[in-house]
């Protein structure tokens, strides 16, 4: 029987260095964020607009029409699979942590867009508030285009 054991690193070491150096610390974001986010739409930011939609507003008999959790929570296995790709690709170092993010981030971002632009975004809008926009687009969120063009996708360090 053996007295000793003795490790072998066969690149263990330089793949947990390689990971620390490149993804410590970095998270990526999908919303409505400055300077977007500060933007003033009559006496509202637009981070507020986006938050009473996201949430709704009982005091001023707004639904809830997420667009943001609902769109993540039905792509959220092509997000993992994204994220698998990555961490593939960062431990064999083929790409690095701020760049791979950034590609699902926009990926998200893409996909919030797409269903707000489809109309998918549930409850639809009552009849008095689509013959209250000057083109009675019955579809929710994409009004003035405001709203959409404000979600970005960011990294953060």
């Amino acid at each position: 029987m053996p007295k000793f054991v003795k490790d072998i690193d066969r690149g263990w070491k330089a793949i947990k260095k390689r990971w620390n150096r490149t993804s410590k610390g970095i998270s990526a974001v999908v919303g409505v964020m400055p300077p977007e986010a500060s933007e003033d739409r009559d006496g509202i930011s637009m981070a507020g607009i986006a938050a009473v939609h996201e949430f709704g507003s009982s005091r001023r008999n707004i639904p809830e029409r997420s667009f943001l959790r609902t769109t993540f929570d039905e792509n959220q296995s092509k997000y993992r699979v994204a994220m698998r790709d990555i961490e593939k690709g960062i431990v064999t170092g083929r790409e690095k942590a701020p760049t791979a993010l950034l590609k699902v981030a926009e990926s998200c971002r893409s996909d919030v867009q797409d269903k707000m632009r489809r109309g998918e975004i549930k409850p639809p809008l009552k009849q008095a508030t689509v013959e209250q926009r000057p083109k009675k687009d019955p579809t929710p969120l994409v009004d003035t285009g405001a709203l959409l063009g404000a979600i970005t996708a960011r990294i953060r360090k």
